[in-house]
């Protein structure tokens, strides 16, 4: 069991798939206070149509749509009723690490998702990428989180104030 901390903001950022899902709860098992997790979703700037796009309105149909996918992904029970999904536009790495400093955050929380490594190679890592722009640390969460155990299977290593995943032995 993970102690639960009152100390600072989580940021989750979210794409939609089963490991920010699995980032989310690990970051909810960790905190004792739930109102201090925030979920981020970084819209690409080449995403977004430009006559319509309009960053300071946020009842938009975008936002919407995007609020109605992040809470059919969830269970409609606490801690997830409180969770509220956050959208950002602009280069993915550098918004989510602005998005925590913004937030005065003490954490972000990356669920991994492998990609072969030739696909990696080609654009790189984003959880390398927000390692480097992110002023607090982060922790990446790669596999699959077993209840007894959530960190045993999670790697990571430290570098300075950044937790950032550790190479694997696979």
């Amino acid at each position: 069991m993970v102690a639960k901390t009152k100390r600072g903001t989580i940021v989750v950022p979210w794409n939609f798939t089963e490991s920010c899902r699995q980032a989310l709860d690990f970051s909810l098992d960790l905190t004792a206070e739930p109102s201090l997790v925030r979920v981020v979703h970084i819209e690409s700037p080449r995403s977004v149509p430009r006559m319509n796009f309009d960053p300071d309105c946020t009842e938009s149909t975008e936002m919407k749509g995007l609020q109605e996918k992040f809470r059919d992904q969830l269970p409609d029970e606490e801690p997830y009723c409180d969770i509220q999904l956050y959208v950002a536009y602009g280069p993915t790495a550098s918004e989510i690490a602005a998005f925590a400093h913004r937030c005065r955050a003490g954490l972000i929380v990356l669920g991994h998702g492998d990609k072969p490594s030739l696909t990696r190679l080609i654009i790189g890592s984003l959880a390398s990428r927000i390692v480097k722009f992110a002023r607090c640390p982060v922790l990446v969460l790669k596999g699959e989180l077993d209840e007894g155990n959530p960190l045993a299977v999670g790697r990571f290593a430290c570098r300075g104030n950044n937790l950032r995943a550790a190479p694997s032995s696979e």
